[in-house]
Order: C-alpha cells, then structure tokens, then sequence
C-alpha cells in the first residue's frame, strides 16, 4: 500500500471515530427536546387546543374544591357558563383564544389565599380572548394577595408571555373581601364595564387593579376602604359611579417608581366619580393627565381635593367640584391647567390651583368663602372668556407664600410687577362680592358690593326664580340665599 493511500484510510478511520462519539450524543439530544417539546408551547399552540369544546370540558369537570358545580354549554365561539359553586377554594384556570368568549351567569364563592411571591385569582383568565360576566357573581374572600378576577402575563417555564385579552363586566356581581376584584396585568389587555357592580369591601382591598386599558359606560365600581381603582394606562369613564367609602384615593394612576407622564391618562365625559373622605381625592394622577368633557367629579369631605393631576388637566365640560371646607376641586403641579367649559367650583376652599399656566377661555370658575384661581410662583393666569367668581373685595391680589392669610380676592398670584395689574381679555369676566358686608337684599341692576373686570360687566339681576348676578352679554350666575328686587 502507498503512502498515500495509508493517509486516506487513517483519516477515514478518525472520521469513523468522531461519528461514533458525536451521534450518541445528537441521538440523546434529540430524545430530550422530544420529551420536552410539549411543555414548551408557544402561545399560539395553547390557545389553538383551547378551543370552545375543551373549555367546556375543563369547566364541567372543574373540582372548585367547595360544594357545587358549574355547567358550560358551546354554541359557535361563545361557551355559556351556569351553576352554583360555594366555598371553593381553588382557581379555575381559563385560557381564552382569540375570536372565543366564556359568558359567565353563574354563581362562585370562595376563598383562594396567595403571598407577595405568588398572586393568585379565584379566576384566572389568559389567552387574547374575551371574559364577559353577563349575570350572577363571583365572590372572593382571600387576602390581599389575591384577586377575584386574575387577567394577564402567565409564566411558562420562567417565560413571562403576555396577551391581549379582555374582562368584561356587563351584569351580575364581581367582589373582593380583602383582595381585589379585578385585576388585569399588561399594557395590551382591557377591562370594560359596562352594568353590573365591581367591589371590594375590607381592609385597603380595590375594586379593579389594571395596568392597560380601562372603560367604564354603566354601573357600579367601589370600595369600602382602599382605592376603587388603582393602577396605570388609560381610564375612560363615560358612565356609572366610581366612589370610595373612606379611602383617600377614588382613582389612582401613574402612582409608582418609573411612571412616565405620556403612559397614564383619565379621561371622563360621562357618569360619577366622587370621595367621601376627609383630605380624599376623587382622581389622583400621580404622572399622568386628566381630561373632562363631561360627568361628574366630586370631593365631598373637608380638604379633600376632586381632581390631583402632576402633568396638566383639561377641561371642556361637566361640574368638578370640591364641596368640603378648605378642599381644591382641581390641582396640577407640573403642567397647564386649560378650562375652556364646564363648571368647576369650591364650597370654601380653592376652585383651581396651579404651579403653571392657568388659561380659562370658557365654563364658570368659583368660590364661595375661598380663592377661584391660586396661582404659583411659576405660573401665569389668562382668563380669555367665561366666568371667574369668589367672594371678596378685589379682582387679584398678590402675595408672597401661597400660604397667604388673606381670603378677600377672586384671584391669587404670586407678586410679579408686570402682572401688578390684572385684567381678562375677550369675553372673560371675573367678579368678586363683599358678601362680608353682610347685605342679602339687593336691587336689580345695581351694582353694590361688586367688584368687576372689565368694569361694568356685572349687576344683580333675577332670571326667573333665581337671583344672582348678571354678567357679560348673557351670563347669569346663581347665588343662593339673596333676594334681588325688581322696581
């Protein structure tokens, strides 16, 4: 044999080798990513074997742990849920695909018990489908580590996956003893309420704890002592009543390390949202905004604030109003504070105060016993249009604390020598009464006791039943308890 040839068969011979190591060990591999294979679905794969049919059967065959049992029927892409579970005491875990709604009537009580390294809900909702409770209820009595309603992210083999799905409530009754209702974790899942009551009754329990979007059209979402909704992303309340007993926050967005202003955002056009507590704050947006168009936002208890915002609010409609002593019925730190309508007002405390600018181009601003407008040291105040009202004896007075003692303006700013004078610009009005002078009986087309800017633009007059004070072209403001007599 050559030489060469010796060469050839020895590296054959190495090839051979290497194969023999090496393919066992291939061989091994692929036997265990085969064994592994299933506990690594994707997604996708889950939610395409949950289809309508298996989740029937994982329902009715469900073991709540209590007494009882629940009964789904399938019709297309909807799975219809019925029964009566008491006392259960383990989750019913439901993972939804897209296109496929559960439409829960049925009755579930129970108590599932979590800790701060493991949150856990009665109901635990994944998948990019829809959860809507149409009647009936589901009640749970755990701790603050647990949720009635759990919606969100889900850990799959240390992976954190996250959907898009959707908690709706649209009858019947979801609540908390001292956990929450409803809770729904990432930025692309929603919660919708549209009937029915959302509750948390004990301890600092939430009604709804969400972290994407939030709308709420009709019914009833409260809490006997915490916040009835805490969390960030996007409320939109067209709707209903939001109220807490006697926690000092209602609604509270954008309330936590690494907030970002343009990521959080109440929006209410329609529906109640009130506190009725002492120092409480019917919206309290931390980092974020608020927008009005309508409804109404009320802070009922003495130094309680209706609407707190950090980066800016922006009125075009409804009532916000601060009805306590010594409440603020709209503050903002950070930002502008824009009223274009609407009715924003102080039984005996500040109707607005803000650390920048403060522009009224429309609505009614007052405050009967306080200050409409409190204007910081960063701040410029135009008022372009509408009505701004307060008791006292002078348009603006300056000052140098915002602390000031004295309460006989329409207007605080901080001392500024080119805004010594102020005066509003086109159909603006603002008006201050002496009702310190202690008179309740006055005659039409008068003037006393009034001070007005532009000069003239205010009298007293009746319209209809109601005496108050004439203003602008057509403007009428109502003042209770006077009399205004006609020659």
């Amino acid at each position: 044999m050559s030489q060469e040839n010796m060469k050839k068969g020895t590296f054959k011979n190495y090839i051979f080798i290497a194969a023999m190591v090496v393919l066992p060990f291939l061989l091994l591999l692929l036997i265990l990513v085969a064994f592994q294979a299933p506990a690594v679905q994707s997604p996708a794969v889950r939610e395409r074997g949950m289809s309508p049919e298996v989740l029937q059967t994982l329902i009715n065959g469900w073991n709540g742990g209590g007494t009882g049992g629940l009964s789904a029927t399938v019709s297309g892409n909807i799975v219809t849920v019925t029964g009566n579970v008491t006392g259960a005491t383990n989750t019913l875990r439901l993972n939804i695909p897209a296109g496929v709604s559960i439409v829960w009537q049925a009755d579930l009580t129970g108590s599932v018990t979590g800790d701060h390294r493991r949150f856990v809900g009665l109901i635990h909702v994944n998948g990019n489908g829809t959860f809507e409770v149409a009647s009936g209820k589901i009640e749970n009595a755990g701790n603050g580590d647990s949720a009635t309603i759990l919606s969100g992210a889900i850990n799959i083999n240390g992976r954190l996956v996250r959907d898009n799905g959707n908690i709706i409530v649209s009858g019947g009754t979801v609540s908390a003893s001292t956990g929450r209702a409803i809770v729904s974790w990432g930025a692309g899942r929603a919660v919708t309420i549209s009937g029915g009551t959302v509750s948390a009754s004990g301890g600092n329990a939430s009604a709804i704890s969400v972290g994407g979007t939030l709308v709420i059209s009709d019914g009833t979402v409260k809490s006997a002592n915490g916040a009835a909704i805490i969390g960030g992303g996007l409320t939109t309340i067209s709707g209903g009543k939001i109220s807490s007993a006697s926690g000092d926050r209602t609604i509270s967005v954008g309330n936590y390390m690494g907030a970002r202003p343009d990521d959080h955002k109440v929006t209410v056009n329609g529906g109640t949202v009130e506190s009725n507590v002492n120092g409480g704050r019917a919206i309290y947006v931390d980092c974020g905004t608020v927008e009005v168009s309508g409804g109404i936002i009320e802070a009922r208890g003495d130094g309680g604030t209706a609407i707190f915002a950090g980066h800016g609010v922006t009125v075009s409609g409804g009532i916000v109003e601060a009805r306590g002593d010594g409440g603020t019925a709209i503050h903002s730190l950070f930002r502008n504070i824009e009223i274009s309508d609407g009715i924003i007002s102080a039984a005996n405390g500040i109707a607005i105060r803000g650390a920048r600018s403060i522009t009224i181009s429309g609505g009614t601003i007052s405050a009967t016993g306080g200050r409409a407008i409190n204007a910081g040291a960063d701040s410029t105040v135009s008022v372009k249009g509408g009505l701004v009202f307060a008791y006292g004896s002078e348009i603006a007075a300056y000052y140098s604390t915002l602390t000031s003692a004295d309460l006989d303006a329409a207007i605080y700013i901080i001392e500024r020598g080119f805004q010594r004078k102020f005066k509003p610009s086109g159909s603006g009005v603002i008006i201050a009464w002496d009702a310190s002078k202690g008179a309740r009986e006055y005659a039409a087309g008068t003037t006393t006791d009034l001070t007005a800017e532009p000069a003239g633009a205010a009298e007293w007059g009746n319209d209809g039943n109601n005496s108050g004070i004439r203003y602008g072209v057509n403007g009428f403001f109502i003042i209770p308890d006077i009399k205004v007599i006609t020659p």
